[in-house]
């Protein structure tokens, strides 16, 4: 699916429009995991999905965080660090241009394309998203619905840190980065 994004460092998540997630075939936005995100326009509580792939250009990542987030006018979403996370980036606000380059030095070891540091990077944020959110649904027992809530959203990190050990396996990365 196509779509258009505005350029967002502050945003954490890609985040799309539920009429994105519609062309995508994601039709029950309900019963996604929801975490709630400091946004421009305050607290809100977003659904969680995981893009299979994102392409922007010549540029192409697998398996990225996102949020549904309210529609905007004239666009279809936020372009986050979920995805912009994955490169060095400059702007060339002359050319109004977003320039993407690899994150590895030349010459530095890197596995699927990304450096030890990505590595140990990606499983502690995973990591930690799973220990706040397990914490969280242990001080919420009372209120089951939102324990349940809370159970949904660290089994999506879980389920994701489990495709990223995969793929590190996969890869030949070394155990001790993870």
């Amino acid at each position: 699916v196509k779509v258009k994004l505005m350029l967002d460092t502050g945003a954490s998540l890609i985040s799309i429009t539920s009429e994105v997630c519609k062309k995508l075939g994601i039709k029950e936005i309900l019963n996604l995991p929801a975490i709630q995100l400091q946004t421009a326009n305050g607290i809100v509580q977003n659904p969680l999905l995981v893009l299979d792939k994102v392409k922007i250009g010549g540029v192409e990542i697998e398996t990225v965080e996102a949020s549904v987030g309210k529609t905007m006018l004239g666009i279809d979403g936020l372009l986050g660090m979920s995805f912009l996370s994955n490169f060095q980036m400059e702007i060339d606000r002359i050319k109004s241009e977003l320039i993407l380059k690899p994150l590895a030095k030349p010459g530095e070891q890197v596995w699927d394309g990304k450096p030890a540091f990505w590595w140990k990077s990606k499983f502690k944020y995973y990591n930690t998203q799973i220990n706040e959110f397990k914490l969280k649904a242990i001080h919420t027992k009372d209120l089951s619905t939102s324990e349940k809530k809370i159970t949904k959203v660290v089994r999506f990190y879980e389920d994701l840190y489990k495709k990223l050990a995969l793929r590190a396996s996969y890869f030949g990365l070394p155990k001790k980065l993870y």
